[in-house]
């Protein structure tokens, strides 16, 4: 008997095994506390570039706090958001919003809230996670929008550390 491997398309080999060229993973955190009060998009973000940190394929693109993704496919998308909520102040939220057309942007795909004690400045972080389907690079793009920050409020950055960020991980084609 006599077997046969069609193939279409074959990625460089690497010393240790075969790549996989549809696979994109990348990180980004925001540099500093974002103290702005009231309702705004986080811009300060930068690749975390520690000495183990590292990207798979193209890596995402950011400006004015808007990401771009390198290419189609589906996403999951993943922020962890770190609030100091002063004592004053109960209540904190972030939220993603997504553009179809590059800056229309729709109501909040999702959405995380944290809330004070009451008694002491708090630390406290939220999640967002959800899959994004990117079909056209050009016009489908990301943000994240602050909520109900108000005076002594931040949104915890550092250059050093990963407190506040983001993660984009493509799993397949887009759908």
């Amino acid at each position: 008997m006599t077997s046969k491997l069609l193939v279409d398309y074959i990625e460089g080999r690497t010393s240790s095994g075969w790549t996989d060229s549809n696979y994109e993973l990348d990180q980004w955190r925001l540099d500093a506390n974002d103290t702005t009060n009231g309702n705004h998009t986080l811009t300060n973000w930068e690749r975390t570039d520690d000495a183990t940190s590292t990207k798979i394929g193209t890596g995402m693109s950011v400006s004015s706090g808007i990401f771009s993704f390198p290419r189609t496919g589906t996403y999951l998308v993943t922020l962890n958001a770190v609030f100091i909520i002063a004592t004053a102040d109960a209540f904190a939220a972030i939220e993603c919003l997504v553009a179809t057309d590059g800056s229309s942007f729709n109501d909040a795909t999702a959405y995380a809230s944290v809330g004070g004690d009451g008694s002491t400045d708090s630390y406290m972080s939220a999640t967002i996670q959800f899959i994004f389907n990117c079909t056209n690079t050009s016009t489908h793009v990301v943000s994240f929008k602050t909520n109900s920050i108000h005076n002594d409020n931040s949104v915890v950055g550092n250059t050093g550390y990963n407190y506040t960020h983001v993660t984009f991980e493509r799993k397949g084609p887009s759908q």
